[in-house]
């Protein structure tokens, strides 16, 4: 199909994820809902190189009339896809779509090795900064956290959560400094209490990820002192330490 694809999961028969081995050492997802003649595509990676084909395997998978995009938030991973989805609805928060105003040239820049595809920024046209049912039995719900940006998809139907980055195993990374804020949005996830969670860069789909998540939280505000044995993840902990100004 194309290089730096994993793997193609099927949860559900209304549900598809597209996993790839990029950007390094991570692997990042693109998820879709299908609800009756419409099709939600979550988040657009890496360029169109990668989507177009997405949007083709789509087609043959569910039939879909209509196509629309969600960007969880601005990063360059979440967006640079954008343009294989210029003539349909793009759903974001408000914060979003300021956020990539701001930052496309010098995402372009910074992350030219993994961008692949039409270099053409393609805004989010439907702004969303409440909870928002879109289609049938899918949610949108704003979750400052990992940024202040952030929103997730909500599937009622199937009990599933697709959180953007806001969750990551085995720590998350923070890009915001409110922590109050992300506590507290991953509080708001745990009552929906989830059958999956789906994350953009973890392969394990376990909702337990939503605790894990807010036990990491509470020690950074506990400022309790953490180590790990895996190395990327020290050094996602000590960054977020240094974010939040910790000693």
């Amino acid at each position: 199909m194309f290089s730096d694809l994993i793997s193609i999961e099927q949860p559900s028969d209304d549900v598809c994820l597209f996993w790839f081995s990029v950007p390094e050492p991570y692997v990042t997802s693109v998820a879709a809902v299908q609800r009756g003649e419409h099709c939600l595509v979550i988040d657009s990676f890496c360029g169109s190189y990668y989507m177009d084909p997405i949007r083709q395997e789509l087609q043959k998978r569910f039939s879909p009339k209509r196509f629309s995009l969600l960007n969880t938030h601005s990063h360059y991973d979440h967006i640079c896809g954008n343009y294989s989805f210029a003539d349909c609805p793009i759903y974001s928060s408000s914060l979003c779509k300021e956020q990539i105003l701001r930052s496309w040239e010098t995402q372009l820049e910074e992350d030219d090795a993994v961008f692949r595809g039409v270099k053409q920024m393609v805004l989010p046209n439907i702004l969303v900064d409440e909870a928002l049912e879109i289609l049938p039995d899918l949610f949108l719900l704003p979750t400052p956290g990992h940024t202040a940006d952030s929103i997730c998809l909500w599937d009622k139907k199937n009990r599933f959560l697709f959180a953007g980055d806001m969750v990551e195993r085995p720590v998350v990374q923070l890009c915001n400094r409110n922590l109050n804020a992300y506590r507290h949005s991953i509080a708001q996830l745990q009552l929906l209490q989830p059958q999956a969670v789906f994350s953009g860069h973890c392969l394990d789909h376990d909702p337990c990820i939503l605790q894990e998540t807010a036990d990491y939280l509470k020690a950074l505000a506990e400022q309790k002192a953490l180590s790990f044995d895996d190395p990327t993840a020290q050094f996602t902990h000590e960054a977020n330490r240094k974010l939040l100004n910790l000693p």
